[in-house]
């Protein structure tokens, strides 16, 4: 899952065209969509959800929420899950508890429509507020199962402390590079993907291209996108190399062949099951 599309929710044209796109996963955003959602909005999202489940959709069909502590996320997340959809990505995340209470409430959603039980991931997009950043160790020593990445909101957190960052110039002040240190290393601790924030950038073909050279050298795994134009660049920089796929398959059938071991030998150095787990990722998205 190389490249995610933020959809504003109730947007029909947006949705509309959607479907003919190359991103691997469609997010339909309502924390983006506005203070309020009407009912309209969140029908149509719903709508949208169960007709790309039913049609065979080739991409990811996941939705982006409010913080917990906002109004309407509970309305916006019951409305969806009659879809069923992929996957949720949590915004305004500050604690531990913020991610049990999303996780209790999506698996009594998951009883009530008839779902696998934990079947729905969470992406966690942390440190969108300075409380937030100073949470993001504790994320990390109390994980949840159902936490399967791990992202940011760059704007959020500027707004948020003051910073004069511009969204879409390459590098960060150091408040928001330590930030997004700490969502690549929180999520090589849990086992899951980072995923970039997007860069509004997309006229500039050469700045977005710098964007997501950086983001794949940083350690993210995949990126968001906001326009259909950068999509083309996220898919071709995050799809791994010929030399990457062969090294992940080598540390696979290592493992497997000694799935008891804890630590391998491979070519002379040593590999343990953080990079078995990120060799199996890379293979499953190659």
């Amino acid at each position: 899952m190389r490249s995610w599309l933020l959809i504003p929710a109730g947007n029909p044209a947006r949705l509309a065209k959607a479907t003919d796109l190359p991103a691997d996963v469609m997010v339909i955003d309502f924390h983006s969509s506005g203070e309020v959602t009407g009912r309209d909005e969140r029908e149509l999202a719903a709508g949208w959800l169960e007709n790309q489940r039913a049609a065979g959709a080739p991409f990811k069909r996941w939705v982006r929420i409010r913080p917990v502590n906002a109004p309407q996320w509970r309305e916006d997340l019951a409305a969806v899950m009659s879809a069923e959809p992929d996957g949720v990505i949590m915004t305004g995340v500050e604690n531990p508890d913020d991610v049990r209470r999303l996780g209790s409430e999506i698996y009594e959603l998951e009883q009530r429509h008839g779902m696998a039980l934990n079947s729905v991931p969470l992406v966690l997009e942390l440190g969108a507020t300075a409380r937030g950043s100073l949470a993001t160790e504790r994320l990390a020593l109390d994980p949840h199962p159902r936490v399967a990445g791990v992202t940011w909101d760059p704007a959020m957190l500027a707004r948020d402390i003051g910073s004069a960052a511009t969204p879409g110039k390459i590098g960060w002040p150091t408040p928001l590079a330590h930030v997004r240190a700490q969502v690549v290393l929180v999520a090589k601790a849990l086992g899951v993907f980072a995923l970039e924030a997007p860069c509004p950038v997309w006229r500039d073909l050469e700045a977005f291209e710098r964007a997501c050279a950086l983001a794949r050298r940083d350690g993210f795994d995949a990126m968001a996108a906001t326009h259909p134009a950068q999509l083309a660049e996220i898919n071709r920089r995050f799809t791994p190399t010929e030399a990457e796929r062969a090294l992940a398959a080598q540390v696979v059938a290592l493992y497997d062949a000694a799935p008891s071991a804890n630590m391998l030998s491979l070519e002379g150095r040593i590999i343990d099951r953080a990079q078995l787990a990120r060799a199996k990722r890379m293979l499953a998205r190659a």
